[in-house]
């Protein structure tokens, strides 16, 4: 089964212009934030060069599922180009993503973007609220902000891979058009209420961490920065010396420890989009709009989960 925009034909390299909206681009000001000169400029995106790059993507693909026979990734134009265009149309560097993408659900199949599931699945994660994107793009940067709260994080109530899932579904969403592609996505954490159980969470649960590890590589984004706020030094430290020695420099150089300190995370994200919770004039935070949102999509988004590893007998 082939996923395809509503009225362009399977191969037309047309979709690196014209993207579907879905419900959370309908509320990203995609239109705002023009992207083809800096795409051009920064990602080495020609737009004469882009159906030529998809035909030779996709035959590498062809070549690695190859005896993967539980393995049926997602292969059109609109799909591809988020792997391209996200790493400047260096074919190699889009394939390892592509792979270490499909491998992060290989990490723990049933609980790590299973098969099946949406965001109706996780209703806890927006009710918190744990996780939201901010509606606004980011005035400095035109990146798109997810902003995860351990405010109301209880650990009974749901494992950390929820959270992480629920990002999953709108970042994915949102990187189906080019701007968002192009101006790329920043996370911020507020830590406040982080406890010893919510670290016990984090350091036990091995294949959260080796998803978070497979992530750095392995989706088609642009990370322009994770900031953690209000964290506890001694603990959030801990967690980072767990993972550091398997990050990248480039990644590592994105991790920003800002303590109390809301006016150095001012300067990477504005405070007019941010939460009041955190000195932000963005009103209190909430999910509102991204639950509605991910919700009207629940449909697309569980057939979407059927793309990928099907089962993990063949990694």
């Amino acid at each position: 089964m082939q996923l395809k925009a509503k009225g362009v034909a399977k191969g037309d390299s047309s979709l690196g212009d014209i993207a579907p909206r879905n419900s959370i681009l309908e509320n990203l000001d995609i239109d705002e934030w023009p992207w083809e000169n800096v795409a051009q400029d920064e990602l080495n995106d020609d737009p004469e060069n882009r159906a030529e790059a998809i035909i030779k993507f996709r035959g590498m693909i062809q070549e690695y599922q190859k005896g993967k026979r539980n393995f049926k990734p997602q292969t059109d134009d609109e799909f591809l180009l988020m792997f391209l265009r996200t790493r400047k149309f260096d074919l190699d560097k889009a394939l390892l993503c592509f792979e270490r993408f499909h491998q992060i659900r290989l990490c723990k199949p049933d609980i790590i973007t299973p098969v099946g599931k949406g965001p109706k699945d996780y209703p806890h994660v927006f009710d918190g609220p744990l996780v939201s994107m901010l509606k606004p793009r980011n005035p400095i940067d035109g990146c798109v902000v997810v902003f995860w709260s351990f405010r109301n994080y209880n650990t009974d109530e749901g494992d950390i891979s929820d959270m992480l899932n629920v990002s999953i579904f709108g970042v994915l969403e949102a990187l189906s058009h080019p701007s968002v592609q192009t101006f790329g996505v920043r996370y911020v954490f507020d830590l406040t209420g982080m406890g010893i159980a919510h670290v016990t969470m984090m350091v036990t649960r091995f294949y959260y961490l080796k998803a978070i590890m497979k992530a750095q590589n392995g989706v088609p984004a642009r990370f322009k920065g994770m900031h953690y706020i209000n964290d506890p030094y001694s603990l959030t430290q801990y967690v980072y010396r767990i993972i550091r020695p398997v990050l990248s420099k480039k990644m590592r150089e994105r991790f920003h420890f800002h303590g109390k300190n809301l006016e150095e995370l001012f300067s990477y994200v504005s405070p007019e989009i941010l939460p009041d919770e955190i000195g932000g004039s963005g009103g209190p935070f909430n999910a509102d709009w991204y639950r509605e949102a991910l919700f009207r999509d629940h449909e697309i988004i569980v057939e979407k989960s059927r793309f990928g590893y099907v089962a993990e007998d063949n990694r």
